[in-house]
């Protein structure tokens, strides 16, 4: 259970800058089917394998597929 303490713990102390990046994220208007919104898909992407890079996922693809791209970790 320490660890999840340890989750906890990590989340209080950091969570104005969590909901900015969340906020950050959230803002970009990505909607799967909308063609004339696929170049936000893209930077959706790109953002979210960013952060998962910054937070110590080494290894993070965007995949490219026929209605957008995917993020994999």
């Amino acid at each position: 259970m320490e660890a999840v303490e340890d989750v906890r713990n990590y989340i209080d102390a950091h969570t104005p800058l969590l909901l900015e990046r969340l906020a950050q994220w959230v803002s970009i208007p990505s909607v799967a089917g909308v063609a004339e919104r696929k170049h936000h898909l893209t930077r959706s992407a790109k953002w979210l394998a960013g952060e998962l890079r910054d937070t110590g996922f080494q290894i993070t693809q965007i995949w490219e597929g026929a209605e957008g791209p995917t993020v994999f970790r």
